[in-house]
């Protein structure tokens, strides 16, 4: 047979696939997305023989197992990369806010500016010592650009504060965004998928 029998309109022809290896002829089918097992024999016509349906019905149900080791993976993760983005953007708005100068008449000022100087000498401490890791140099800048505000202000605007609250925050995220258990679960999870999905893991 030539190889070019074996091809419609750039596609393996269906019947041909209970030819291949289950794994290739999963690949090969029309609809590279469909999962539906009952979808794919109807349009081989159903050959093969049982081991080879067997697998390529275990192939047909990767995607799905994939993606529940996905979803359970994400319900552990997803607070803490929601705080972390949420302080991030309360981070930008307030540095924007400053740097712009715009004052809210209505929003309450830091009484005293040794509170922002505590604060950020807090969060330095928090900062040393990883200063090759720009995320840490972006901290490390926004802390040093608060702190030296309150010596250039008549008030000290609670926008200041904030922002260090969330740089805090963000580090402390970093740091011990999960807890023993939830990691040994997220890595319990990822060897699952690595398992199913073999070298492609």
């Amino acid at each position: 047979m030539d190889v070019e029998d074996a091809f419609i309109h750039g596609q393996v022809k269906p019947e041909l696939l209970p030819a291949l290896r289950p794994d290739l002829a999963v690949l090969l089918q029309k609809d590279l997305f469909n999962t539906d097992v009952d979808r794919f024999l109807d349009l081989t016509g159903g050959n093969g023989d049982s081991d080879w349906l067997d697998s390529v019905r275990a192939y047909m149900h990767l995607p799905e197992q994939v993606q529940g080791w996905r979803a359970r993976t994400w319900e552990i993760v997803e607070i803490p990369i929601r705080t972390q983005v949420e302080s991030f953007v309360g981070l930008a708005l307030a540095i924007h806010s400053l740097r712009a100068g715009s004052r809210r008449s209505a929003a309450p000022l830091v009484a005293e500016p040794a509170e922002v100087q505590r604060l950020g000498s807090q969060v330095a401490e928090l900062l040393r010592g990883v200063a090759d890791d720009p995320l840490r140099q972006f901290l490390v800048a926004a802390v040093q650009y608060l702190t030296e505000l309150p010596g250039t202000l008549t008030d000290v605007p609670v926008d200041v504060l904030r922002a260090l609250r969330d740089v805090e925050r963000i580090v402390k995220i970093e740091e011990q965004a999960l807890g023993p258990d939830q990691q040994a679960l997220v890595r319990f999870y990822m060897l699952k998928i690595a398992r199913l999905c073999g070298e492609n893991g």
